[in-house]
């Protein structure tokens, strides 16, 4: 399997794979971050997961093992260094290898458990408080969140509007200072309030 992997180094804001495309490789990203995407029917675009440095793609897995086309789309969050392993290599080395069969698995059951909760979230938890949660997960060490409403909402699983109308009110209570194409966290307690 090692002879047949391939290091590829993939500009931030580039596909990695698409909706539709045959799952033709293993990855497994060594830096960066990778934003797996689900196009909805009216345009719409919700977040389901993200890879990490040292995890793997759960849904290039599920194809591989399937011999399914690809449900959703990948794109890199940041530049990205990770390890693409063809798919016949890695199905040998998988039947082969205990260890390595544990760890996809493992992390196919990691990225089913993130999704039930994503599921959870959208349709149980009213949106003002999952604003306010992510909101308070994203700050950096200035209380700055850079991310569009666009992007807010993709990560939410609502529409850009609800969002825009969202942050509109929290400026108004004076918990957030909107910016073009940043937000300023002002009241970090009140949003910990509204999140819980």
């Amino acid at each position: 399997m090692a002879a047949t992997a391939r290091l590829a180094r993939i500009p931030a804001g580039t596909s990695v794979f698409r909706e539709g495309d045959a799952g033709n490789h293993y990855i497994l990203v060594l830096e960066g971050s990778i934003k797996v995407q689900k196009a909805t029917g009216d345009g719409h675009e919700i977040v389901l997961y993200h890879v990490e440095p040292g995890q793997t793609c759960a849904l290039t897995a599920c194809s591989l093992l399937s011999d399914n086309r690809l449900t959703a789309s990948a794109i890199a969050e940041t530049a990205l260094t990770l390890v693409r392993i063809p798919k016949r290599p890695f199905l040998d080395a998988l039947d082969q290898s205990p260890p390595l069969r544990q760890f996809v698995y493992r992390s196919i059951d990691g990225r089913v458990t993130e999704l039930i909760s994503v599921i959870e979230t959208v349709a149980f938890v009213p949106t003002h408080e999952r604003l306010g949660g992510f909101l308070l997960t994203k700050m950096s060490g200035q209380n700055q969140i850079h991310l569009t409403h666009q992007e807010l909402a993709n990560e939410l699983g609502t529409a850009r509007e609800v969002v825009s109308r969202l942050l509109k009110e929290f400026e108004h209570h004076g918990w957030v200072k909107l910016h073009r194409g940043w937000i300023e966290i002002t009241n970090a307690t009140s949003l910990q309030n509204i999140a819980t």
